[in-house]
């Protein structure tokens, strides 16, 4: 039903409310660090890659 409705998997949906949540944080110039942190990943890699999956580009483009 959740796909249904959205259109994405739970976890895609989660992703993609992070990078929501992460554009603001990086918009302020709050670090990649401290904006994978802030928005729930425990390594600036991973949070890297799925930013770049979700936008097609990197985090630090926006900084």
């Amino acid at each position: 039903m959740f796909r249904a409705e959205t259109g994405m998997t739970f976890a895609q949906w989660r992703t993609h409310a992070r990078v929501r949540a992460a554009l603001v944080l990086l918009a302020r110039g709050t670090s990649v660090g401290a904006t994978a942190r802030a928005v729930g990943y425990r390594k600036p890699g991973a949070f890297a890659e799925a930013f770049r999956r979700v936008t097609g580009r990197a985090p630090s483009d926006l900084g």
